[in-house]
């Protein structure tokens, strides 16, 4: 039963009602595939970055590639993304700086906050 149900695991139905299995070499295929064009994409974003002129790139972890800190002044940023946007020519634009994180244990992230409002109402009440 055991082993019917591995090889029901492996077996799929494609769209068109054809059975397809999929063996570990398809799948370490199709891995490396994603990589590559991950890898690849990275490449060109970077080189997007150098030819753009951001003002300071820091790596980080030079095995991370992903894991650069750009150094851009605020202003600067946020001028050149309202000349980019669509919409940066109406008065009530305005741009906001956000982290957004997912699938982590964000309890640090959650006590940070918490502070930060804390502070700010500190801050409102002395003013």
């Amino acid at each position: 039963m055991l082993a019917q149900l591995n090889a029901a695991q492996q077996m799929r139905t494609s769209s068109t009602g054809e059975t397809i299995q999929r063996t570990k070499a398809d799948t370490e295929a199709i891995r490396k595939k994603i990589i590559s064009e991950m890898m690849g994409l990275e490449e060109e974003r970077m080189l997007k970055i150098t030819t753009q002129g951001v003002t300071s790139v820091v790596a980080v972890n030079k095995d991370d590639p992903s894991a650069i800190v750009f150094s851009e002044e605020w202003e600067t940023k946020k001028e050149r993304i309202r000349k980019s946007s669509p919409f940066g020519s109406f008065s009530n634009w305005r741009l906001l700086s956000v982290i957004v994180k997912t699938g982590a244990d964000l309890r640090q992230e959650r006590l940070a906050c918490k502070l930060i409002r804390e502070i700010q109402g500190s801050i409102h009440h002395v003013f």
